[in-house]
């Protein structure tokens, strides 16, 4: 009896072994193009939103290096930077945040306070991110709250860089 309950808990380790080390995860980093974030004004003072789709970098990358879709385990943001014109004097923060229509709004950088008349503000990264990949599988839409000081009657716009690691089952 003993000698079977040895062999299970041997032939149960050996599996186990042999699907981890078949199931290694591989981590890359890519900085996806510049995305464009806008509305239009006016825009009223305190919080306003801007929106602009996320496009098809993870998936082309994906198709690229010959990784399927299912093999993403997850998608983390290593940076993020909003590009400013002459508006950084209007703006006491900004928030950025992911959406999809299947998945619920996730919160992934901000900034509060921003310093008056930067132009490239590299935002804080959150600090917990989880399951974001579905985010950029399925074209998610990217959503910046600016947080305006006073109304403005001109239409803004907004440049967003990411710089992402992707964690793959290779």
């Amino acid at each position: 009896m003993k000698s079977i309950n040895m062999i299970r808990s041997i032939y149960f380790l050996s599996v186990f072994l042999l699907f981890t080390a078949c199931n290694k995860k591989i981590k890359e980093n890519i900085i996806l193009e510049p995305i464009t974030l806008s509305a239009e004004g006016p825009y009223f003072e305190g919080p306003n939103s801007f929106q602009g789709k996320i496009g098809l970098d993870v998936n082309k990358y994906l198709k690229e290096k010959g990784y399927s879709k299912d093999q993403l385990k997850d998608i983390k943001i290593v940076r993020a930077s909003v590009l400013l014109d002459s508006l950084s004097d209007n703006i006491q923060d900004l928030t950025l945040q992911v959406v999809s229509e299947k998945e619920s709004m996730k919160k992934l950088a901000f900034i509060n306070p921003l310093t008056h008349g930067s132009k490239n503000i590299n935002l804080s990264v959150a600090e917990e991110q989880k399951e974001l990949a579905q985010y950029f599988l399925d074209e998610g839409t990217l959503v910046l709250d600016a947080n305006f000081l006073k109304d403005m009657d001109q239409n803004v716009s907004f440049t967003v860089s990411l710089e992402v690691e992707l964690t793959i089952n290779h």
